[in-house]
C-alpha cells in the first residue's frame, strides 16, 4: 500500500534539512483502522515489533463513534448517506466487527510465529506485546521504554 510506502520513507529518513543526523526514535502508529491492513503492514515493515492494545468494548464504542463523527461532520449534507443516527451505529458495528475479524485472523494465521499467540503465552514472543489500553495511554513513552526488553 502507497501509505506504507511513504511511512516507511519518512521512518527512515533520519536526518534533518541541514543533513543532521537525528537519533533513532521508534516509529509508534495509534490508529485502529490500521488493523484492518496488519499483513501489508508487515509486508512493508517485516521486522516491526507490534503492540496490541486491549480495551473495554463499552469504551470502544463511544470512542469510534467520535472518530467516525469527526471525519463525516465537515461533509454533513441532510439526506446523505451516513446523515443519520442509525446509518452511522451500521457503519460503526460494520467497521469494528471487521477490525476486530482481522486482527482474530492476524493472529491465528501467525500462531506458531513470533508474533503469533503461541509464543505470547509461552513469554518467548520476540515481536508482539500485547496490554491493556490504559497502561500504555497513560505513559506512552515510559510504557514503549519498558516494552523494549520485552519485545
Amino acid at each position: 500500500m502507497q501509505v506504507y510506502q511513504h511511512a516507511e520513507r519518512k521512518a527512515n529518513n533520519t536526518g534533518d534539512e541541514e543533513g543532521e543526523v537525528k537519533p533513532y526514535r521508534p516509529w509508534v502508529v495509534k490508529d485502529p483502522r490500521d488493523s484492518l491492513y496488519l499483513p501489508q503492514l508487515i509486508n512493508q515493515f517485516p521486522d516491526a515489533n507490534l503492540i496490541f492494545t486491549h480495551r473495554n468494548p463499552n469504551k470502544v464504542v463511544p470512542s469510534s463513534t467520535k472518530l467516525i463523527a469527526a471525519g463525516v461532520s465537515y461533509q454533513f449534507i441532510p439526506g446523505a448517506p451516513f446523515s443519520t443516527s442509525e446509518e452511522l451505529r451500521h457503519m460503526l458495528w460494520r467497521r469494528l466487527s471487521l477490525m476486530s475479524e482481522r486482527l482474530y485472523i492476524f493472529t491465528k494465521e501467525r500462531n506458531d510465529t513470533d508474533l503469533g499467540l503461541s509464543t505470547l503465552n509461552s513469554g518467548t514472543s520476540t515481536r508482539r506485546l500485547d496490554a491493556m489500553f490504559e497502561e500504555v495511554v497513560r505513559d506512552i513513552p515510559g510504557f514503549l521504554d519498558r516494552g523494549q526488553g520485552k519485545i
